[in-house]
């Protein structure tokens, strides 16, 4: 699939930069907030994407956490996310991706998250499954509470804060472990290959940095609703909840108590 061949090409250079620079930086900035980091190596990154996508793709659509966003209906948007994990990267933790999704005529069709330093891409394609270097994934089969691991998503806003403090004490009695490892990305994907079992986000924003997993996750068999049990909407859905399925209703019911 041309698609599918050209985007992992680009991503696969993109993660050269990334792992080039790994341990390396020293200029950082800040975005919205002081806790939102953008560093060189972010913009160098996403200006090879985009510039590659616009030499392949001239007639698509491009958006990206570094570009301003764009409006309309379009056939063909790709959404870039040059580097998904940033304060981890800054502190040399190696545990971020590069990622990018194409939506075709509105609907998510192909997602891609690459980790350069452990060089493991993931891949999935609607209507056809997932991949982990080459590799078919599917999620846990664990319907055991008390094994399964609950991942979550990084918040800025006081009331998600506050709301996640509560979600923590419910929780992390619950369950094996509840953390938050910092590319949510890679989190998604890691429901999509069994590593993990959960990952929520209270508040979604900027859907490049869930785009990609979700189509990954979709395609291994995630089930993917929003708090109130919801087929999850793209624009629409507020929150989300990623799961194996099997642990879905009990962390469901969690989320709709504490929430309210």
């Amino acid at each position: 699939m041309e698609y599918k061949k050209i985007a992992e090409s680009i991503l696969l250079e993109a993660g050269e930069i990334l792992k080039k620079n790994f341990g390396k930086v020293r200029k950082i900035s800040t975005k919205k907030n002081w806790q939102d980091l953008v560093t060189s190596v972010d913009v160098e990154a996403n200006k090879l994407i985009v510039s590659k996508l616009k030499k392949h793709f001239p007639d698509h659509t491009i958006i990206s956490e570094e570009l301003p966003e764009k409006s309309g209906d379009f056939d063909y948007v790709w959404f870039v996310d040059p580097l998904d994990g940033t304060t981890n990267y800054t502190l040399s933790i190696p545990f971020f991706s590069t990622a990018l999704a194409l939506l075709k005529k509105g609907k998510p069709f192909l997602g891609m998250v690459y980790n350069p330093v452990t060089q493991e891409f993931f891949c999935g394609i609607s209507g056809r499954g997932s991949w982990l270097n080459g590799r078919r994934i599917r999620v846990s089969k664990n319907s055991d509470i008390k094994k399964t691991l609950i991942n979550y998503c990084h918040v800025n806003r006081p009331e998600d804060v506050r709301l996640i403090s509560k979600i923590y004490y419910k929780m992390k009695l619950l369950g094996r472990d509840f953390r938050r490892l910092g590319s949510a990305g890679l989190d998604i994907c890691w429901v999509a290959c069994g590593r993990n079992d959960v990952w929520f986000h209270p508040s979604v924003g900027n859907l490049w940095d869930i785009l990609p997993g979700l189509v990954i996750a979709k395609e291994a068999g995630a089930k993917i609703t929003d708090w109130q049990g919801r087929n999850w909407m793209m624009g629409k859905s507020k929150d989300i909840l990623i799961t194996n399925g099997k642990v879905h209703k009990v962390i469901l019911e969690i989320l709709c108590k504490v929430k309210k």
